[in-house]
């Protein structure tokens, strides 16, 4: 959201390398730039920028003086190939750290945050991160309410998994032209299955559009089903996000992928954690946690009877016991609490989801639960048997 009467960037450098590669970087954010050749040409600026971006060609007193009389103003430096020692101290290099340079563009222009953002980003294929993640917006959705933004189009149809007919909806395409979003609501959850992007849609449009979304719902939580390998990136998503959730298969390969893409987000500085899925003859959970020195580990369990549960209607996390559940329940406990150790959760309310009336019973954790699933019929057009491949 850009504030009236301010400029978002002001680009300083006489560099036409560096200031072409500084104006793709911000435009990437969706963010107007306006570029001087000198500091001397601040004076002339008539509204006071909401960020400068200094070039590796001016001098280190022209940021020091910019927070003097700006203080409200964020002042990057920037340099480009072997100039860049001159930003040795805190700077971003260009082009391999344009990624930085466009999350912190992003982060001036967001608007104030009134919910939680998490994304679940798969470190590979068929990691089982969509299944995870609806069990997830699920169990967050008794605790203030859902959005459920599926963000990776190759991934397992979202909107399919939680029983909803129909076309996907096209949220950014929505944005694009000032049409109305088409959410969908199910189990307490408000869906955009697939949210994008679609071909001719930029990233910042997605997260426009996901912004807007916000502003017109009072859900507390969102929760993106993202992967590595789709066209917005594990990086862009995760820039987007207060928490991430790495989900990746108990193999070698699995470890291989989630180690790169924890290297790729630690200059966020977003708290990451670990969803390890365990499949026969591989690495438990806590052996991953072992290798990549981590504490925040999850386990997710074989889930035998999901593809059963599938062809009957059911969703990822409607069986109170299995696994998807359970590791639902324990993401939770990591992300309501800073230091990400986990604890006992508290008691909370029943789930929307059951029909009122269903018999329960009472779990060891306090909360009610049915003693048995609502069978319905699976959404038209999914293939149970098929999607069976991937999980």
């Amino acid at each position: 959201m850009t504030v009236p009467n301010q400029l978002p960037v002001v680009l300083v450098t006489k560099d036409p390398d560096l200031a072409a590669l500084a104006k793709w970087s911000i435009w990437q954010a969706g963010a107007s730039v306006q570029h001087i050749n000198g500091p001397e040409q601040l004076d002339a600026l008539q509204i006071t920028p909401r960020m400068l971006v200094c070039g590796h060609d001016v001098g280190r007193e022209v940021p020091l003086a910019v927070h003097g009389v700006w203080p409200s103003c964020r002042v990057t430096e920037v340099a480009v190939g072997e100039a860049g020692t001159a930003a040795a101290g805190g700077g971003i290099v260009l082009p391999g750290a344009w990624r930085d340079l466009t999350a912190q563009v992003e982060a001036i222009e967001a608007p104030p945050r009134r919910c939680r953002r998490v994304a679940l980003i798969g470190a590979h294929g068929g990691a089982g991160t969509s299944c995870l993640a609806v069990a997830l917006a699920r169990r967050m959705a008794r605790s203030g309410g859902a959005r459920l933004a599926a963000l990776n189009q190759a991934g397992a149809p979202v909107g399919a998994l939680l029983g909803l007919a129909g076309g996907s909806s096209w949220a950014a395409a929505a944005a694009s032209t000032e049409s109305p979003l088409a959410i969908k609501q199910v189990a307490g959850i408000e869906v955009l299955s697939p949210a994008g992007p679609e071909e001719g849609v930029t990233p910042w449009q997605v997260r426009q559009t996901i912004e807007a979304w916000e502003e017109q719902s009072p859900a507390r939580y969102t929760v993106f089903d993202a992967a590595n390998t789709a066209p917005l990136g594990g990086w862009r998503i995760a820039s987007w996000a207060e928490a991430v959730v790495i989900v990746l298969r108990g193999e070698p390969a699995g470890l291989a992928a989630a180690e790169a893409l924890l290297d790729e987000l630690r200059p966020l500085g977003v708290p990451c954690h670990m969803a390890v899925r365990e499949v026969r003859g591989g690495l438990r959970a806590w052996q991953v946690g072992q290798m990549l020195d981590r504490y925040d580990v999850v386990r997710i369990g074989a889930e035998r009877q999901l593809v059963a549960g599938l062809t009957h209607g059911l969703s990822p996390g409607d069986r109170p016991a299995g696994p998807l559940a359970a590791a639902a329940g324990t993401l939770v406990g990591l992300l309501d609490r800073p230091t990400g150790k986990p604890s006992e959760e508290a008691p909370v309310a029943a789930d929307p989801a059951w029909p009122v009336g269903e018999p329960t019973r009472r779990h060891s954790n306090g909360w009610r639960r049915p003693t048995r699933p609502r069978w319905r019929a699976p959404a038209p057009g999914f293939n149970p048997a098929a999607f069976a491949e991937e999980w």
